[in-house]
């Protein structure tokens, strides 16, 4: 009682008056010349770096262009915002003088002509027809809103400098909360109340999550079983009467990922700081600081900035000439193709597996297809019918068709079709006479789809069409295709901005690929899923990634002639400071020419910095094979070798050093084959199943193995397709697919008809890939003796595309040894011409394995016609061994099960 009387005194005491509707924009001080002498002031540098990049960009007359300048430059002085550009001018330039990338821009800032004579964008707005309006509204005052990508580990240094060049008390990042979530504040709430920990997981676990999932109190009203729950204890009831009152509210405070203040007077005078971690952030967020008239800027990390600056580091680490990213080849052959054929992981935005298909579909050859397709592909063209319009309208199977004159300029990049925002801006403007402001609400309008408001804008732009020669009821079928597919348009000019990052990344993969791909794996080294993953495209695409080497390897991955070597810094239990340490002790014995010895390297290496863990890590992922000696064996000696690195480091705290250490040593370099034994015993050696496993534990995955590979040819007679194909196979086909089950997880269903029953998710991995499979409750219980990790299996299952990449709902589950003891068919085995020779050889195969299962060959002659034909004293028995076999002698592919 007397803290909240305490409380209500001093708020008595406190007279706050705020002031809205004004800017808190700081005035940009221009540093002084290098020479001495009065600075610029703000306005002179302004219309001095516009006329500087005017004369780069468009030559000494370009009256379209001078026009657009004059435009914006006057608008921008009106609205008081020189300063503005000014200070986001500077972040720009700053940061790229210090060798941290920034995008080429983003949103509706790359429709300005002065944003890209100041450099802040890249794209040329009169070329890509982007327009001012869409990013600042001269009728509809705002502040503009500049966001900025920088590369991801450059961000915190910006942060800096902005610090540095406004004073600390004038920067500051922004708050957030997070909110108390159903389960969250049930939790929360038990805490409180006491309730043991068994009980509160059983309540909470009958709670519904998920981006769509009903609030608390709406699942008490549809969910029996919840509210049944509920209604068991009073402590229940109190609990859930309190967590429905608390639902929503703000629970604890975190920094923003990208929002930045800057103020003109120290940004306490008027917010409330606070301390989070090593952040100074502000107490309100970023709405009611922008009603209070500061600036917020959005420093956002982007890591394809990061990896673009690590690929063009690789290739100039190679002797190459980095190409200049500003100055890409127009519409490069390479890079189309690549794209066309989906070969596009690691590709800017264009990842994804429905993202391929419509690749596939609409064949880009120019960059406006590229603006286009980061346009399209969002749910309302794709179901909409407009990706279907534009492809056929492209390729020709469909006719483009203008209904008015003036709309042929305007939508000819797009094939007569209405895809951007900027389209129905600029139409309004060319056929009904809006002004460029006025089409831009519009396009608000159009967003907010508000019937009356419509309605108004309806009858303007038929009476305003009507008045340019256009009759009503071509005017009202342009504006209906307006409202049916313009409430669709995106943002042209984050579209452009994008597509050029698009387009890098595909150029340089398409034209560099090892030093590109090196570049991602480098980026993603915390992450082994994403090292499988693009370890998978590399392959697909014919990018070796060789194992990891002591004497070779790096921290990060580095391109190494047409393959990649592997980066010691993505093994597991390692971290940068002990393979650094590492390579310092490599770098040691490469000065005094001594051979890469396990025990060598022990010696030399701090055991405070390189530990046990650390050397067991690199030793698993197969950083010693180069020794010859298998991994098993060579963790074996690791105790004599940890030990003999103790001595050397007690010996150097005390001053003392071998009196060898002086003597010449036999010279040995990278590829020396000579190194000491170490007093390895290979008689300790691991089979290659437990190779492999330790492998995984390593890196995450495997990597020069599978345990698969052994039934390979198993697997490839058991399965339908493999992996990599499935996207080809129509939706709802039955898919026979044999794997290694990993990743398994197991879920309770909240709700519905299998309340309380459960399920699982697992992804099926066979030796080219892998497919996420759904176990619904009806198949759970039948088959969950069987799911489990690392357990190999035959999967029957139903193939669904409803998501970003194939799935299969599993109808089926087996092991391989019952999926063959059912089987009731026979062997097929393709042959050729050109096989005739095997035939022998063949035959003592086959006859090696004496069985039940008749013998089919499928013989092309020189005809080219395919006969089958029974071998009719020939029955086999149909096991890994004789698929293996038949694999290395005839090649892949070439056996089948005749029937299942």
């Amino acid at each position: 009682e007397g803290a909240v009387r305490a409380t209500l005194d001093v708020a008595e005491q406190v007279d706050l008056s705020i002031e809205f509707g004004k800017y808190r924009l700081p005035v940009f001080q221009p540093d002084p010349p290098s020479g001495g002498g009065p600075a610029e002031t703000a306005g002179a540098l302004f219309d001095r770096l516009l006329e500087e990049g005017f004369a780069r960009a468009y030559g000494a007359d370009h009256a379209a262009a001078r026009q657009r300048l004059e435009h914006e430059k006057g608008v921008i002085g009106e609205l008081g915002f020189v300063s503005y550009f000014l200070i986001v001018w500077d972040l720009i330039r700053w940061s790229r003088e210090n060798g941290i990338p920034v995008g080429p821009g983003r949103g509706s800032a790359a429709g300005s002509i002065v944003a890209y004579l100041l450099g802040i964008t890249k794209v040329d707005p009169l070329k890509y027809d982007l327009l001012f309006e869409r990013f600042l509204n001269s009728a509809r005052v705002s502040m503009p809103d500049i966001d900025i990508d920088f590369c991801k580990e450059g961000r915190e240094r910006v942060l800096e400098y902005t610090r540095t060049r406004y004073g600390s008390d004038h920067v500051a990042q922004i708050v957030t909360f997070g909110t108390m979530a159903s389960r969250t504040v049930v939790r929360d709430v038990a805490r409180v109340l006491d309730l043991p920990l068994a009980e509160v997981d059983r309540l909470t676990k009958k709670i519904p999550t998920g981006p769509n999932a009903p609030t608390l109190a709406e699942a008490l009203k549809t969910d029996r079983d919840l509210a049944a729950a509920r209604d068991e204890n009073p402590a229940y009831r109190e609990i859930f009467e309190l967590s429905t009152r608390l639902e929503g509210m703000a629970r604890h405070i975190s920094t923003h990922a990208a929002g930045v203040v800057i103020s003109d007077r120290p940004i306490v005078e008027y917010v409330p700081l606070a301390k989070h971690g090593d952040d100074i952030v502000t107490q309100w967020p970023a709405p009611q600081l922008e009603d209070l008239g500061l600036v917020k800027l959005d420093y956002l990390g982007l890591r394809t900035l990061t990896i673009l600056d690590r690929a063009l580091a690789n290739i100039k680490k190679r002797g190459g000439t980095p190409p200049d990213l500003d100055r890409l080849p127009e519409n490069d052959p390479a890079t189309y193709r690549m794209l066309t054929a989906g070969d596009t992981a690691a590709v800017f935005q264009l990842e994804s597996e429905g993202m391929r298909k419509l690749l596939s579909r609409l064949k880009p050859d120019v960059f406006e297809d590229l603006i286009a397709v980061l346009a399209l592909y969002r749910p309302g063209p794709l179901e909409s019918g407009m990706v279907d319009m534009f492809t056929d309208r492209k390729h020709g199977k469909e006719k483009i068709v203008y209904q008015h004159a003036l709309l042929e300029p305007i939508l000819r990049d797009t094939y007569g079709c209405l895809v951007y925002q900027e389209q129905v801006m600029l139409i309004s403007s060319a056929l009904a006479g809006f002004s460029l402001n006025e089409a831009d609400n519009l396009r608000k309008a159009m967003g907010k789809k508000k019937p009356e408001i419509m309605a108004k804008y309806a009858e303007q732009f038929v009476a305003g069409a009507s008045g340019r020669g256009a009759s009503e009821s071509v005017a009202r079928e342009i504006w209906d295709n307006i409202v049916k597919f313009g409430g669709y348009g995106f943002n042209k000019s984050h579209s452009t901005a994008y597509a050029l990052i698009t387009y890098q990344t595909a150029y340089l993969k398409a034209n560099f690929r090892a030093e590109f791909l090196a570049a991602n794996f480098s980026c993603e080294m915390g992450n082994s899923d994403k090292v499988k993953e693009l370890l998978d495209a590399a392959r697909k695409s014919g990018v070796k990634l060789l194992p990891p080497d002591i004497r070779i390897s790096g921290w990060e991955f580095e391109p190494e002639g047409d393959a990649i070597r592997f980066g010691l810094g993505a093994i597991k239990g390692t971290g940068q400071k002990a393979v650094l340490a590492l390579l310092a002790a490599r770098d040691a014995l490469a000065q005094a020419s001594l051979p890469y010895g396990m025990h060598e390297l022990c010696a030399r290496s701090d055991p405070q910095e390189v530990t046990k863990l650390t050397w067991e890590a690199v030793i698993k992922a197969g950083a010693f094979d180069y020794t010859g000696h298998n991994r098993g064996a060579i963790l074996a000696a690791l105790e004599a070798g940890m030990s003999e690195s103790q001595r050397a480091a007690a010996d150097r705290r005390a001053g003392q050093s071998s009196l060898f250490d002086a003597a010449p040593k036999a010279k040995a370099g990278r590829n020396a084959s000579a190194t000491p034994d170490d007093g390895i015993d290979d008689s300790k050696a691991f089979g290659r199943a437990e190779t492999l496993r330790a492998e995984h534990d390593a890196l995450g995955f495997y990597l020069s193995g599978h345990p698969l590979e052994e039934r390979a040819g198993l697997f490839a007679l058991l399965s339908s397709t493999r992996t990599p194909e499935l996207g080809s196979r129509a939706p709802g086909s039955e898919i026979l697919i044999a794997g290694l089950i990993v990743g398994l997880a197991q879920t309770v269903v909240k709700s519905g008809t299998y309340a309380g029953k459960k399920m699982a998710r697992f992804r099926l991995e066979d030796l080219d890939g892998n497919v996420q499979v759904t176990v619904f409750p009806r198949t759970f219980d039948q088959y969950k003796h069987l799911l489990a990790d690392d357990t190999v299996v035959l999967a029957r299952g139903k193939l669904d595309e409803r998501g970003e990449e194939p799935a299969l709902i599993l109808e089926e589950l087996m092991t391989v040894e019952d999926a063959l003891k059912r089987f009731e068919g026979g062997l097929v085995v393709q042959l050729a011409p050109e096989d005739s020779a095997l035939l022998p050889e063949l035959r003592s195969t086959l006859l090696r394995h004496p069985g039940k299962r008749p013998l089919f060959l499928m013989v092309t002659g020189d005809d080219g016609y395919v006969r089958q034909v029974r071998v009719v004293d020939t029955r086999v028995e149909i096991n890994a061994e004789l698929a293996a076999q038949v694999d290395r002698l005839l090649g892949k592919s070439r056996v089948r099960l005749a029937k299942f």
